[in-house]
């Protein structure tokens, strides 16, 4: 979609959402924390892509699966009171390679009339997350927010504003931290890029802590060896007794009792050591670059 087609239909979209009695109240949250999970943004990104070559283009608002999906996350992280009505746009990444996203512009009206420009507030923010399941990303996510003040009664185009953001990308979810506006409309683009990371496996190591051991344990420990070397011997004379003169059985019996006694010494030294060895898991990690942005003007 050309920039100039794009920027005009989100625009006009937005003015004419003020006087529309469509417009959905949604419940405040005064929450500083956007408390948006990596699922809610796939749902709204998905959502928003699968209507954008449909009648139910998103950038005018969409479906009412399309607002529900996009007001739950306006409700964590935009300041709306309640009984607000608010009407949700979105433009979601081009190709999801590894990572998803949506940029949001919610209109928030305090007035249905259309003429009354300072009654109506925008809030814009972005919303990242890998695709994949179990997945992390690190890297930087570019977030451009453009401002544009409307004129005779939201028909017109006034002067406008931009700002531009990188913030660093971690864990499995971010959505930026919002820009408000109040009579104008103020919509966001993002560009990120950086590496996706999935797990493949576990790898051990082991390594040896302090643990100095007290005299009844070493005591105890002992008493175990010599019972065992005791076993030991006696089952190997069992062994022999059995064997007769047959060497070839006389000789397993011999490497029999030899391999079980240094198992037992060993068992023993490790015991009374001051020393245990703990096993140490890490999780093995695949990754792999990616970059994703939003199909509008901001980045054409």
């Amino acid at each position: 979609m050309r920039s100039s087609l794009l920027s005009r239909s989100v625009v006009a979209a937005a003015a004419l959402a003020i006087g529309s009695v469509a417009l959905a109240a949604v419940p405040a949250n005064a929450a500083t924390s956007t408390g948006i999970t990596r699922d809610m943004v796939l749902a709204a990104a998905s959502v928003v892509r699968a209507e954008a070559g449909s009648s139910q283009n998103p950038e005018s608002g969409g479906s009412p699966a399309t607002q529900a999906a996009l007001n739950a996350l306006v409700s964590r992280t935009c300041d709306l009171s309640s009984g607000k009505p608010v009407q949700s746009f979105g433009s979601a990444v081009d190709v999801p390679d590894g990572v998803d996203g949506v940029a949001v512009t919610a209109v928030i009206a305090t007035s249905l009339s259309p003429s009354d420009l300072e009654s109506v507030e925008t809030c814009s923010f972005v919303a990242v997350a890998p695709v994949g399941n179990v997945t992390t990303f690190t890297g930087s996510v570019t977030v451009r927010t453009l401002s544009i003040v409307l004129e005779n009664g939201g028909i017109g185009f006034g002067s406008g504003s931009s700002s531009t953001k990188v913030f660093e990308l971690s864990g499995d979810v971010f959505a930026s931290p919002r820009v408000q506006a109040k009579g104008e409309i103020a919509f966001a683009g993002l560009q990120a890029d950086g590496l996706v990371k999935s797990p493949v496996g576990n790898a051990f190591t082991t390594t040896k802590v302090a643990d100095k051991k007290s005299k009844a344990v070493k005591k105890a420990a002992k008493k175990k060896y010599e019972r065992r070397i005791a076993a030991a011997k006696k089952t190997y004379a069992k062994a022999l007794k059995r064997a007769g003169r047959n060497a070839a059985e006389r000789t397993a019996a011999r490497t029999a009792y030899v391999s079980r006694r240094a198992a037992v010494r060993s068992t023993y030294a490790y015991s009374i050591a001051g020393y245990k060895l703990v096993k140490i898991r890490s999780t093995q990690t695949d990754g792999r670059r990616f970059s994703a942005s939003t199909d509008n003007f901001l980045f054409s």
